[in-house]
């Protein structure tokens, strides 16, 4: 399997099977392919070997479901802290509740900490921006002062179930949980239920809905690209650069409250199509359709020439681009084994992107940047060219709002009786996002989600590895984690 050109996607269990996620990127990455284990017993053959993504997946399954992944890489808890009433609380027979020790349990340190280093900690409970987790830093002796010996994360602080909420419900319900799952990602995981939703259901969206879906995750990826370079320039003493990357998010956040009534774009899409507020519910005459256009081309029209100097602010501060390079360093061939794209892949000239082979972004001339460094100035630097890249597309998504103007974004969505299942997938501001659905009896019966996020964080802990103990806060600010992402 290690040899197989197929992308891992994810891994998930209903309790008597457990099924894999692959795609194709010889037929361009969204088409998927699904392989399913009856399950005999509380045990089944891991993936994590030869595919170490699956590994964030095997330790949840093992986690919600009691069920054990032979062979696994990693097999510590990823979201059960011992907190919960019960183990195991999604299988048929849940077991006793564990308690867990007052101080929390982490793996064996290397022989040169334990000799003579030290052990460098981040809370879950930090009271700064910082991702809700618990990293645990073996910190030895290096040869230009202290380095990081070992990495350890502790996450699952935020974990609600998202999956299992879901189910049971109705497929619009099931929509305003996904866009919870991530702020930085909430359009972009609204849009790929939907889709699955929609593909289950056998509901044909019209080509102008998915146009402004596309214009939604757009404005969602340049502000989710500010808010991450701001924080970045932030832990790496550029107090002037990130000061003007906030206030430019926050340009960005309140026009879009004003116009959509949304200012994170939380809600705005939903099965069937879009549905937004703000002017075009409140008394305006414009369609919304019309609102929408007239908000991507006020963005991009703000966004050129701001963050055209947001750049060069960022290229001439003194000691800025030194203190990034370098940092935090991926190789391709990681990036290939974990099958990551999105920024993090990207930066160091992997390939992929979905919006490629997506209908929304056919009208349009989208070029994937990408950079080929590997450390944290290329993310960076690869950040910023995808903002300006979505500014040119929401003008052009704007234009194309305009040329078809509709009075509705929003198409009935009927519910199916009869069991049916479909799939989605989104290239978000971090990577690709993927949905599996089911659907029967007028609810969603199943939902399996993939987020790009767990596998940033196993490429952020090898990246730590080697660094200055006084470089982690850059290093780990560079990936842009999203905690809430990992733990759904």
């Amino acid at each position: 399997m290690s040899a197989d050109p197929l992308s891992f996607i994810g891994l998930w269990c209903d309790g008597d099977t457990v099924q894999a996620l692959f795609a194709d990127p010889r037929q361009g990455g969204d088409r998927p392919l699904m392989a399913v284990l009856k399950l005999d017993g509380a045990r089944y053959p891991g993936l994590s070997g030869p595919r170490p993504a699956a590994a964030s997946f095997e330790r949840r399954i093992n986690d919600l479901w009691g069920v054990e992944a032979m062979d696994a890489r990693d097999t510590r808890p990823l979201v059960d802290h011992a907190a919960w009433t019960a183990s195991a609380p999604l299988s048929a027979r849940p077991g006793a509740a564990t308690y867990a020790p007052e101080i929390p349990e982490f793996g064996q340190l290397p022989d040169a900490v334990v000799r003579s280093g030290t052990i460098a900690t981040r809370g879950p409970a930090n009271g700064g921006f910082a991702a809700p987790a618990h990293l645990l830093l073996g910190v030895a002796p290096g040869p230009t002062g202290p380095a990081v010996a070992s990495v350890e994360s502790r996450v699952g602080y935020t974990h609600r179930g998202v999956a299992s909420r879901m189910c049971g419900g109705t497929a619009l319900a099931a929509a305003d949980l996904a866009g919870r799952i991530s702020v930085s990602m909430a359009a972009a995981h609204q849009w790929a239920f939907c889709m699955a939703a929609e593909r289950a259901a056998g509901v044909a969206t019209p080509l102008i809905a998915e146009v402004a879906r596309a214009a939604l995750c757009e404005i969602e990826r340049v502000s989710a690209h500010l808010t991450a370079l701001a924080r970045l320039a932030q832990v790496a003493d550029a107090a002037l650069v990130s000061a003007r990357l906030f206030a430019a998010r926050e340009t960005l956040m309140r026009f879009c409250g004003k116009a959509l009534g949304k200012r994170t774009l939380m809600d705005c899409i939903c099965p069937g199509g879009v549905a937004i507020g703000g002017a075009a519910s409140g008394g305006d005459a414009r369609s919304e359709t019309q609102v929408l256009a007239w908000v991507c081309q006020e963005l991009a029209a703000f966004g050129r020439s701001e963050v055209a100097a947001l750049r060069g602010v960022w290229r001439t501060t003194p000691g800025l681009l030194a203190r990034l390079a370098g940092l935090g360093m991926t190789r391709r061939a990681e990036m290939d084994a974990l099958g990551l794209g999105g920024v993090v892949g990207r930066a160091c000239g992997r390939g992929g992107d979905l919006r490629l082979g997506q209908a929304a972004y056919g009208a349009v001339q989208l070029r994937p940047c990408a950079r080929t460094g590997g450390d944290a100035r290329a993310r960076a630097d690869l950040r910023i060219d995808e903002i300006l890249e979505s500014l040119e597309l929401l003008d052009s998504l704007g234009a194309t709002l305009l040329a078809e103007e509709a009075d509705a974004l929003c198409a009935a969505f009927p519910t199916p009786v009869d069991p049916c299942w479909g799939f989605g997938a989104v290239e978000a501001a971090h990577g690709a996002v993927w949905y599996v659905v089911g659907l029967g009896k007028g609810r969603v019966e199943q939902v399996f989600i993939a987020d790009p996020s767990p596998s940033i964080l196993m490429a952020q802990e090898a990246a730590l590895v080697g660094a200055r103990a006084l470089d982690v806060d850059v290093v780990t600010a560079s990936f842009g984690v999203s905690a809430a992402a990992v733990d759904q």
